[in-house]
């Protein structure tokens, strides 16, 4: 662990007594490309807590874009776009705690739909109210989303009865679900529910994916759902893939989670 001065280069800030860990040995299949990483949790050496940060926001370029991610934060949260939640470009979506892992934001998840009809998996595998076993996260560490074998079978099963459409191809590493690609492949519409955050609004909100957002090109001329068994784990893990062309905000008073679709 050392101290240092962390110079912000656009708007000509400083951090003094910045607190930040040093390592020199690496593991995982990204140590190569990887220079370190930057913490966004909700522990106390985080970025956001050493700055007293009260929300940040972080957009998520799609893959291959010219254009950076962006990544900002806030001495107060910003103003949210009425008209952008009444069209659903914007949704917000309430964070939990979760004092069995107490560096993440959990967020209130109702399920996951396939053509428009939510999957049969029962509230508690998305650790849905105060069950602290399982829960929904987001990590932008990980490329794929994961989930929890109760619910990853449901969803495997669901989706290989409506792809009869495509040409299926064999799994790639632990993406099971992958397809010959062409320009004519109508693939399944899959959506992320949420319990919402805008008291003024339904229930519910949905977030509605593109193919760019629930497909990886894996090889020349194949393509696999960005979804994936969580053997070992109770979470949901929702992954940078689905997040792709996606502004987030968190609001760390408030503790929502705001989405705005095609921000970035």
């Amino acid at each position: 662990m050392v101290i240092d001065t962390l110079n912000f280069e656009r708007s000509n800030n400083e951090l003094k007594e910045f607190i930040m860990g040093c390592g020199d040995s690496y593991e995982g299949p990204y140590r190569a490309q990887l220079s370190g990483v930057l913490g966004l949790g909700r522990g106390p050496l985080s970025l956001q807590s050493q700055l007293n940060a009260k929300a940040f926001s972080f957009c998520l370029v799609n893959f291959g874009s010219q254009t950076a991610s962006t990544l900002e934060f806030y001495d107060r949260a910003p103003q949210i776009d009425k008209h952008g939640l009444g069209n659903n470009s914007i949704i917000m979506v309430p964070l939990r705690e979760n004092s069995g892992y107490p560096n993440y934001y959990f967020l209130q998840f109702v399920g996951i739909s396939i053509n428009g009809f939510m999957l049969d998996v029962k509230s508690s595998v998305w650790g849905y109210g105060l069950n602290y076993d399982g829960g929904v996260i987001l990590d932008i560490g990980s490329i794929a989303t994961y989930l929890p074998s109760e619910a990853y079978n449901v969803f495997k099963l669901e989706i290989q009865k409506v792809d009869h459409n495509l040409t299926r191809e064999h799994a790639h590493e632990d993406l099971e679900l992958c397809y010959k690609d062409d320009s004519f492949n109508v693939y399944p519409s899959i959506a992320l529910h949420f319990e919402n955050g805008n008291v003024a609004g339904e229930n519910f909100v949905s977030f509605n994916m593109n193919n760019d957002q629930t497909l990886l090109r894996v090889d020349e001329g194949t393509v696999c759902l960005s979804f994936v068994e969580g053997k070992d784990s109770n979470l949901t893990v929702i992954g940078s893939n689905q997040l792709q062309g996606t502004q987030l905000m968190i609001d760390l008073v408030k503790e929502i989670l705001i989405f705005t679709h095609n921000k970035c």
